[in-house]
């Protein structure tokens, strides 16, 4: 996991360097993997320009939820045959 955390900064200071930070989504997610059940928590954190729409969520949410809701932010409509809810509107 640190190492983990160590590249994420890495990858965050190029983005700062190159000034493409407050340009960027920046989603990091993870995934059950076959080890576990689904009923335990994942890590998931989306970055949006300029801090926007930042906190935390306790309620239950899912990997499907990542593409509406980056379409949410983008306003971009979301298609009729895609699946999942925009986290943008969850307090």
């Amino acid at each position: 996991m640190l190492d983990f955390d160590k590249h994420v900064g890495q990858l965050i200071n190029e983005l700062i360097e190159e000034g493409s930070y407050d340009n960027t989504i920046l989603v990091i997610g993870s995934d059950h993997g076959q080890r576990f059940t689904t009923n335990k928590k994942i890590p998931l954190i989306i970055h949006f320009s300029n801090n926007e729409f930042s906190g935390v969520v306790f309620s239950n949410v899912q990997n499907i939820d990542i593409a509406p809701t980056i379409l949410d932010y983008l306003h971009i409509h979301r298609p009729p045959w895609m699946s999942g809810e925009s986290l943008l509107s969850i307090n």
